[in-house]
């Protein structure tokens, strides 16, 4: 803990450190399932954490697999953590190094959007037999770049998704403009659309449904539960998805209900799901 700088010299723990500490725990308290079934079941088990940060998590992660996880991995595991911040980047090399991870994590400065994990093998010949991404986490990825770390996710076939959004602002953004023109001042949502406040709000709750329906669409177990009390954060949502089947033409009917009930705005989720569900959820871009 002091090494990832979540406890001080003197043994302190700051209320900020104090809150992380809080959230990326539970997060582990309901991942630890599906990290045990997922080693049962793989001898290479790699993990993708898309927007790392300062890598709490990605250590926390690293640390249960290697210290705390009855049994071992026949073929090893591999956390690989991607930011846009090369001084983070830089600074979760060297902890890794600190605490003997090394071998056992890659951190490379990428964007949710351009990453690619076949991309990374090409690069990295001495990861190839970790062939694809398990599970992918996402904890606190601002704006769309929840839907980018789950798109990684799909496009990979992970097995589990996991991510708590931050920083809503994609579908509230497309209401604003919505609201000056006439559709959008007689739209049953105007009220929404026009108020600031309300539509951000709303807005994020509604972007969390559309991309529970995009993933269930894709064949995952999907739920949204709150994670953490808000006490500790306000952004406490986790969206948790098991890879279950092919796809699900129910729940992509759903979606689109959903969006032309919202005005008829998409998401960026709905561009990163498969060309099969994309077919199904086509109408009213």
């Amino acid at each position: 803990m002091r090494a990832i700088g979540l406890l001080g010299n003197d043994h302190s723990m700051p209320a900020d450190a104090v809150r992380k500490y809080v959230q990326i725990n539970h997060m582990l308290e309901l991942l630890k399932a599906p990290l045990i079934d997922l080693r049962g079941r793989h001898k290479h088990l790699a993990i993708l954490d898309a927007g790392c940060g300062s890598s709490y998590l990605t250590f926390l992660l690293a640390w249960y697999l290697k210290h705390k996880l009855p049994g071992d991995f026949p073929g090893g595991f591999l956390i690989a953590g991607i930011d846009t911040n090369k001084a983070l980047i830089e600074k979760s090399r060297s902890m890794a190094s600190i605490l003997g991870l090394e071998s056992h994590m890659h951190f490379e400065v990428a964007s949710t959007s351009d990453f690619k994990w076949d991309e990374l093998l090409a690069r990295r010949p001495v990861l190839a037999d970790f062939k694809r991404p398990h599970m992918v986490v996402g904890l606190h990825a601002c704006d769309t770049a929840t839907d980018e770390a789950m798109g990684l996710g799909l496009a990979a076939g992970a097995e589990v998704l996991a991510a708590s959004p931050c920083c809503q602002a994609e579908l509230a953004g497309k209401w604003r403009e919505l609201s000056q023109s006439p559709e959008g001042r007689t739209h049953p949502m105007a009220p929404a659309f026009q108020s600031p406040e309300l539509r951000r709000t709303i807005a994020a709750e509604m972007t969390d449904m559309m991309r529970v329906l995009l993933l269930r669409a894709s064949g995952y177990e999907t739920t949204a539960t709150e994670f953490v009390e808000s006490r500790h954060s306000p952004k406490n949502r986790l969206i948790l998805a098991f890879k279950r089947g092919r796809f699900s033409k129910d729940a992509a009917e759903a979606y689109v209900k959903l969006k032309d009930h919202l005005g008829g705005s998409s998401i960026r989720l709905e561009f990163l799901v498969s060309d099969e569900v994309r077919e199904l959820t086509a109408g009213n871009r």
